[in-house]
């Protein structure tokens, strides 16, 4: 999804943060959601498991998964405790003012010359195992001229496969009046 209910991103501000935690998180946790893929701030954080806004083994982890390129947000520490408990933070990295970090659970403000980048995350799905793997691509490069990246977070989400049934309960057809009806007006 686009916004993400967890946060501290400039865009992590009330009433849209809240609005998503009681509606999103809620569809999450109703629907047994295991992974939840978001964007808009452009940074990386990764929620430990959440159901119903605490933390929980059977719920939900949400990803704000990069920075697609060099668009950067800053994190917005006075917003820790606001709108995302820092205990519910399992992998975040900070960038503020040049200077970038991998946040360690207290210090905001620790600099790392490596960390100073954008961030990118790979998926891959290997039967019932899902791992993500989150990285940093330097601003700078090494000596030789090569980029410098770095992995600075890694989780694994593992299911059984081969028990679960799609089921679908209604109709999901649109007779050609509906279609025509909709559609005429969209054309027009």
């Amino acid at each position: 999804m686009h916004k993400a209910p967890y946060t501290l991103g400039k865009n992590g501000k009330w009433p849209n943060a809240t609005y998503l935690q009681k509606s999103v998180v809620s569809i999450c946790d109703e629907t047994g959601v295991d992974l939840v893929l978001c964007g808009h701030d452009h940074m990386y954080l990764r929620t430990k498991s959440l159901y119903n806004n605490q933390l929980s083994q059977d719920g939900t982890v949400y990803v704000l998964n990069g920075t697609a390129g060099t668009k950067r947000y800053e994190i917005r520490s006075f917003l820790a405790g606001s709108f995302l408990d820092t205990n519910h933070i399992a992998g975040m990295a900070v960038q503020k003012n040049g200077y970038g970090n991998y946040w360690n659970g207290s210090d905001w403000n620790s600099t790392l010359q490596t960390n100073i980048g954008g961030f990118f995350s790979g998926i891959s799905v290997n039967g019932g195992t899902l791992t993500m793997d989150a990285y940093i691509l330097a601003d700078h490069q090494d000596e030789q001229g090569q980029d410098i990246i770095t992995k600075i977070d890694t989780m694994t989400l593992s299911k059984t496969t081969g028990q679960n049934t799609a089921t679908y309960h209604g109709n999901n057809t649109t007779s050609k009046v509906a279609y025509v009806l909709q559609t005429v007006p969209s054309v027009l």
